[in-house]
């Protein structure tokens, strides 16, 4: 009707919620929108003029003519018909109609669920539109590319049964309405020709009939991945899901986050198996991410700001309170350091040093019941953040832990671990003890790097790895019996047992040894400190994971605070364990940063953290308090290895004699790096009477250390030998 008086019209078949299959097609044109008089029709019309408005800023939704056309369901037909008005009267309407300006009412309704995927699994959610926070889990080496736009048109008549008209096209668009159409394109080994008749089929034209031209006007690269639910830390009472999914024209990468608006469909050639196609793909909207300061967040985080007292005494508050989370009077040096790895920020700037890792790498070390699993559980409930995994089970293996790649019937699957999986969040290692020296090292080399590299057929592919770590344990397990902590001479000794290699050690920030078997004595009257609101901690943490490295203030004269502390913490405990060492101003940083996210010291923005030399002062007291005590027994350690690395005038003296006496032995210890007690019997020549007496001597003289069976000559030897006198004469074994 339209039509009929010289308009440019379009009707649209399906309902007053259709939208156009080809919505290009309305770029930058002038659109007049002119629907039914009812309530349907209205509201179709607003969901037709916001999806037009992304192609177009001309969009003018007439309701003029609805004067005209007042009873309910009139429409132009009935303006032009039934009260015989003209296309003038009609242009009169559109010119006088201003252009439409998005309703943020209409674009919300228009907005899809946000469920889990179990949730979008439900039958009478399957094959609708939803939006989830999902975790891309595996990535594969596999691409499709399917039509965007298609044209079919009949050229010639070819049968009685043709299904189309001579001139007649049929067409077809990639929408949120057709994606399921692509399942019959890709992925399951087809033929163009297959392809083809798919196409027809989908058009509803007949496999038989000929002459029908088809183009491809667009088309879009679909990836293949696998993805799973966004949990921000352990699901309980959730089913989680892992599906295949197609992502169109954006690839989505190894372990990242994302929030996704998808369909879940039966894919017609896999068995009606649930396949999930993506049409758009955007950062995730997790409560880290989202967190922004507002009067709220600022009234939730006074309650830790204001806690009256020094810096010690506020935390001494807090951490009573997290025994009332706890429900027992747990330690609390073991729940401080938990805490403190828990509430630390990702990376920080000092000085000219940018990005510097800032998170806490902790290893604590108790006997069984002590605590340690359920103070990190108690608060990862309460945080909501952070993951438990076992390093004895599946996930101790490297795989496991970084992930691989492996072959597939359409190329190779690239999965991600568990900790590129938990990228910018926390894992807490259970059963540290059981791991393999293997799988130590890797986690020594992702502490460094901040990332994992995943070997693959193609060539290596590096996935972020910025991850808060905790490792709870038992000591060392001996025939299936736990070593218990008090056997051991120090700490170093329980520590170098469970990692081994000094290196390995060095990487840690915080060491935890505890010897207490935890309370037998259960104490009926003992009352807890009521804690924080659940809303008020979880507000903390993601205040301080939320920081950037710009939003940590340490002011140079802070920043040469810490370098001073450092060098005094190097000074009173450097040792071959480096558990300090150059990395001490680092090491300091991050627990002082942790102590003042902890605290919430901020300033009257609440944007930044505020690290002060309070917060170093506690911190270094801190560390001083895990090793400087009867069970580490770090300063007795320091002061027995310096003994066999340095060497007076007393040492140079009685190695000298030793050298008189057998020079044929300390010149093959001199030689050697490790030595046996046979190797050293044949150079010396020495009865083994003489060779015990002399090795007696070289041990209390701390000229060589056991090491099992070997004979390890130490610093102290090394130093003494380039002072002795070896022109000197020779005595004979056994002459005064």
């Amino acid at each position: 009707v339209a039509r009929s008086h010289g308009l440019n019209a379009i009707t649209l078949t399906g309902g007053e919620e259709a939208l156009p299959r080809i919505t290009s097609a309305f770029k930058n044109r002038i659109i007049a929108i002119c629907y039914d008089n009812d309530d349907a029709g209205k509201k179709g019309a607003k969901h037709l003029a916001n999806e037009l408005t992304k192609y177009t800023a001309y969009v003018k939704n007439i309701t003029g003519f609805h004067e005209v056309c007042n009873n309910d369901k009139e429409d132009i037909t009935d303006f032009f018909v039934k009260y015989g008005k003209t296309k003038e009267d009609l242009v009169a309407y559109i010119k006088a109609t201003p252009f439409y300006t998005p309703d943020p009412e209409t674009e919300k309704q228009t907005h899809y669920q946000m469920c889990d995927l179990y949730t979008a699994s439900l039958p009478e959610n399957v094959k609708h539109m939803k939006q989830s926070n999902i975790q891309i889990v595996a990535v594969s080496d596999t691409t499709f590319t399917v039509p965007s736009s298609i044209l079919l048109e009949k050229t010639r008549l070819s049968g009685d049964k043709d299904s189309m008209a001579v001139g007649e096209c049929r067409e077809w668009e990639l929408t949120n309405d057709t994606v399921q159409d692509t399942l019959h394109m890709m992925d399951n080994n087809f033929k163009e020709e297959t392809i083809k008749e798919n196409i027809r089929e989908l058009l509803f034209i007949r496999k038989t009939e000929r002459f029908i031209k088809q183009r491809t006007l667009g088309t879009k690269t679909v990836f293949k991945a696998n993805v799973t639910d966004l949990f921000e830390t352990d699901a309980e009472n959730t089913v989680p899901m892992e599906y295949t999914a197609y992502s169109f024209g954006q690839r989505l990468e190894a372990a990242q986050k994302y929030l996704v608006t998808y369909k879940l469909l039966p894919h017609p050639y896999k068995g009606q198996q649930l396949v999930m196609l993506i049409t758009e793909a955007k950062q995730a909207n997790d409560s880290v991410s989202n967190f922004t300061v507002t009067d709220e967040t600022k009234k939730q985080l006074d309650l830790f700001r204001n806690i009256p007292g020094s810096v010690t005494e506020k935390i001494n508050t807090l951490t009573e309170k997290v025994k009332g989370l706890l429900g027992y009077n747990g330690n609390n040096t073991l729940i401080q350091a938990i805490d403190f790895s828990y509430h630390t920020a990702l990376q920080f700037n000092l000085g000219s040093f940018t990005d510097v890792r800032g998170y806490l790498d902790t290893l604590i070390v108790g006997e069984s019941r002590t605590g340690k699993s359920s103070t990190a559980n108690t608060l990862r409930k309460e945080y909501g953040l952070g993951v438990f995994t076992s390093l004895a089970g599946n996930s101790a293996t490297i795989a496991g832990l970084i992930g691989g790649s492996n072959k597939t019937p359409t190329g190779f699957q690239t999965r991600a671990g568990v900790i590129p999986q938990n990228h910018r969040g926390l894992v807490i290692f259970e059963e540290f003890g059981k791991c393999k020296q293997d799988v130590v090292s890797e986690l020594t080399d992702i502490r460094s790097s901040n990332e994992v590299r995943i070997a693959r057929v193609s060539g290596t592919i590096t996935l972020p790895a910025l991850v808060r770590m905790i490792a709870l344990t038992n000591a060392h397990t001996t025939g299936g019996n736990i070593k218990p902590i008090a056997t051991y001479p120090n700490g170093i000794s329980v520590v170098t047992e469970l990692v081994g290699t000094a290196e390995d050690i060095a990487r840690y920030d915080l060491i935890l040894v505890l010897s207490d078997r935890g309370n037998s004595q259960v104490d009926p009257f003992w009352e807890p400190a009521e804690p924080m609101p659940t809303a008020a901690y979880q507000t903390r943490i993601r205040w301080i994971w939320s920081r950037t490295p710009e939003q940590i203030s340490i002011s140079k004269d802070v920043g040469l605070y810490i370098m001073e502390r450092a060098n005094a913490l190097n000074t009173e405990f450097d040792s071959h364990i480096k558990l300090f060492g150059t990395e001490a101003w680092k090491k300091l940083t991050r627990l002082a940063i942790a102590v003042a996210g902890y605290v919430v010291s901020t300033d009257d923005s609440y944007e930044n953290i505020i690290v002060t030399k309070e917060h170093v002062d506690y911190a270094e007291e801190y560390l001083r308090s895990i090793y400087d005590n009867q069970t580490f027994k770090l300063k007795q350690y320091v002061a027995n290895e310096r003994l066999y690395s340095t060497i007076d005038a007393d040492g140079i003296a009685a190695l000298q004699d030793l050298y008189t006496k057998y020079p044929a032995l300390v010149l093959q210890l001199e030689k050697t790096a490790v030595s046996s007690k046979n190797m050293l019997a044949s150079a010396s020549g020495l009865s083994n009477d003489d060779l015990n007496k002399a090795l007696s001597r070289l041990t209390k003289c701390l000229f060589i250390q056991y090491q099992g069976y070997d004979i390890v000559p130490t610093e102290r030897f090394r130093i003494g030998f380039s002072k002795v006198n070896q022109e000197t004469t020779i005595s004979r074994v056994g002459e005064q």
